[in-house]
């Protein structure tokens, strides 16, 4: 009972210092826990029908209690479903159900509910096919295994479909160091989310134009102008590339809410 205890004071800590008082706005609550690190998502739920099992509660740590007492929950909603009255729904997977090819087989298990709050353990994402690293520019990378391929548009679905996540948006000095440094010397190809917008030759995710960022001009190389409309970071550079290309992923997570 002490340890759950210590727990529930761990997270209403966390949310305090880092989602109010210090971080801005983070894209998602991280929370480092020993019995593993979760994440924390308002107003999004468990996809109801990919519940296990559903439970009466009266709080967030009562639900957290609730799922880890299950031995086989990965994420877990507290919902309200009417005036003063709340259930914990328990899922058995993390918000993405996904192969090595990022196609129509992943499976989303979360979805917005702004009557809920939604956790899930980090492993949940990673599972064999991940890693999460912490970056100089304050912001959370979750890397995928080169096992792990997709299109451009089915890497961006993925990213976005965890939440707090992005493909990503890189604009300052930091970041160029070390996007050039993962490509450098390789054959790899990461896609990032810019793409070529009309007259504007590359033009972020965020709606930021590449040429106001702080990375240097000569670091975007375009090939070519009709046939290529997005980009990947290949060869130490930002290249535009085939949107159907099945590449490398790598996603981006905001919990500390740096300007991104």
């Amino acid at each position: 009972m002490g340890e759950v205890r210590s727990l529930c004071v761990v997270l209403v800590w966390w949310v305090v210092w880092c989602g109010e008082a210090w971080c801005g706005s983070p894209s998602v609550t991280y929370i480092e826990s020993r019995w593993g690190d979760f994440f924390m998502a308002e107003n999004r739920s468990v996809v109801r029908t990919a519940a296990f099992l559903v439970l009466p509660t009266t709080n967030l740590c009562t639900c957290k209690t609730q799922c880890m007492a299950s031995g086989k929950c990965q994420a877990w909603s507290l919902v309200e479903t009417s005036p003063g009255v709340s259930e914990c729904w328990l899922a058995s997977q993390g918000p993405v159900v996904y192969g090595t090819t990022l196609d129509t087989t992943t499976v989303t298990t979360t979805t917005p509910n702004t009557n809920a709050t939604y956790f899930f353990r980090k492993d949940s994402v990673t599972g064999i096919y991940g890693t999460y690293t912490w970056q100089a520019d304050g912001l959370l990378y979750l890397t995928m295994s080169k096992l792990v391929r997709g299109t451009f548009s089915q890497a961006k679905s993925f990213c976005a479909a965890i939440p707090g996540h992005r493909l990503g948006i890189y604009k300052t000095v930091i970041q160029q160091t070390f996007i050039t440094a993962l490509t450098a010397g390789t054959g790899d190809v990461w896609f990032v989310d810019l793409s070529k917008n009309g007259s504007n030759p590359a033009v972020w995710g965020d709606g930021t134009l590449y040429q106001s960022t702080q990375l240097d001009p000569n670091l975007l190389r375009t090939n070519d102008q009709t046939i290529f409309n997005v980009y990947a970071l290949y060869q130490g550079h930002i290249q535009d590339f085939g949107s159907t290309s099945s590449v490398f992923v790598q996603c981006q997570v905001n919990p500390r809410g740096v300007d991104w």
